[in-house]
């Protein structure tokens, strides 16, 4: 009797206890739980900073493009003017509160709110390959547990760093990278039967520019030029020289179409969008007869009826539509090259009349040509932008567009040891991620 007694008394002791270990349980379930969230809410904010630098560094690296520094040695007089121009347009200030640099951080936010520029860095030192490094702070991230232990907020940090590749100075060192930019015009340039302004364009030889630098120091950047169906015979207007150049035969797949694009291929490559990179052979490798396999049938009005399509415009000269270049205070200011908005942008981005803008569809790429002993070569490329389409006394069946160049990419007629590169856009200088050494 006494012992079960003491059983009894020992079992009373014992209630209570499942209540404190389920509470227990409980606590550090949350305990977990709340860890869990601090954890994933930390790997989404790193992951989102990376994000943001690698935006923040390619934005940066479109800016050495638009500066046309890349196509500009440095020994070139306007090579400092054009490092400058670069270093306004990426980060003006800094901390990158506008330009490109900035827009970017406020397009990708971390964990609600645009991350802090702790540092960037220009490098100008590679020919050519202008670099910017980006480094991102991100501080006052929302956290639970942890904050028992710390009353400090966590932070997410991220470096990333992009290039502008003009494949040039590779040529120069003799290891040519061709480059393989997407929705190229089949609009072929001569890149010796030049009237009116220096030529070539691109050495064949060796690849490197013969005239590199700007307008005003002798150079083609910012030079106003006429491109002209088949030839340059008669007489070229008195403000810009002539260029020839001829068609090519293209097939599809064309993106991006327009309802005024035409029928044929040629008209939808120029007026649309090429779905693959132009990575025909280059450098050295072409095999293919100029007069057979490039010189497409039909008269330059082709060329004319899709360029008008491509940039909007209604008709031939300015004015009627297209977007406008203004290029004089980058000749003499040293202020970036402005883009004014036509009708069609305007409308398009919700812009007043000839309001600035970034982009523009009259901004074109284009292969240079040279045939040496009837064998075809692209030895590089240019881009330009379309001011306009014109008929002239020399062709007077239509085809003749003016346009000033932006920015000259060559590689030569050595045969390349390296692949092409792309970089994913539609530039002939390329930016890309990379990782230093």
């Amino acid at each position: 009797m006494q012992q079960k007694t003491l059983l009894l008394q020992g079992r009373r002791g014992e209630r209570g206890q499942t209540i404190i270990l389920v509470a227990v349980s409980i606590l550090s379930l949350l305990a977990m739980a709340a860890l869990a969230v601090d954890v994933i809410t930390l790997y989404v904010a790193k992951g989102q900073i990376q994000h943001a630098a690698d935006a923040a560094a390619l934005a940066g690296a479109k800016a050495f493009v638009e500066s046309t520094v890349t196509s500009v040695p440095p020994t070139d007089p306007s090579f400092a003017t054009l490092q400058t121009i670069a270093q306004n347009i990426a980060c003006p200030d800094a901390t990158c509160s506008s330009g490109y640099v900035g827009q970017a951080l406020s397009q990708n936010p971390v964990s609600g709110s645009p991350a802090v520029i702790s540092s960037h860095a220009y490098d100008f030192t590679i020919p050519g390959n202008p670099r910017i490094t980006v480094s991102l702070k991100r501080t006052g991230l929302p956290i639970f547990f942890a904050r028992i232990w710390s009353s400090t907020l966590a932070s997410v940090s991220a470096t990333a760093t992009a290039e502008a590749y003009n494949p040039t100075p590779s040529a120069v060192n003799g290891s040519p990278i061709p480059i393989a930019p997407q929705c190229v015009k089949p609009i072929l340039v001569s890149n010796t039967g030049a009237v009116g302004i220096s030529s070539p364009f691109v050495n064949f030889a060796t690849g490197v520019l013969d005239f590199p630098g700007t307008a005003n120091t002798g150079g083609f950047i910012g030079q106003e030029v006429r491109l002209s169906f088949n030839s340059c015979t008669g007489p070229p207007p008195v403000t810009s020289p002539c260029v020839p150049y001829f068609r090519q035969l293209v097939s599809g797949p064309h993106n991006f179409c327009s309802s005024c694009a035409g029928p044929s291929q040629y008209e939808q490559s120029i007026a649309c969008c090429d779905g693959t990179v132009y990575d025909f052979s280059q450098c050295g490798d072409s095999a293919e007869g100029a007069a057979t396999t490039f010189n497409s049938p039909g008269t330059g009005a082709l060329s004319e009826s899709a360029t008008q399509c491509l940039i909007h415009a209604t008709g031939d000269g300015s004015g009627v539509g297209q977007d406008a270049l203004d290029v004089n205070d980058f000749l003499t200011k040293n202020d970036p090259i402005q883009i004014q908005a036509g009708t069609y942008s305007q409308s398009k981005l919700g812009v007043g009349a000839n309001a600035p803008i970034s982009t523009s569809d009259s901004i074109i790429t284009l292969p240079i040509y040279q045939t040496v002993s009837g064998t075809l070569y692209i030895t590089g490329y240019l881009q330009v932008f379309v001011n306009s389409t014109n008929n002239s006394v020399s062709n007077p069946t239509g085809g003749d567009l003016d346009v000033t160049i932006l920015n000259v990419a060559g590689c030569g007629g050595a045969t390349p040891a390296n692949p092409s590169i792309s970089g994913g856009g539609v530039t002939p200088v390329p930016v890309r991620l990379i990782t230093p050494p």
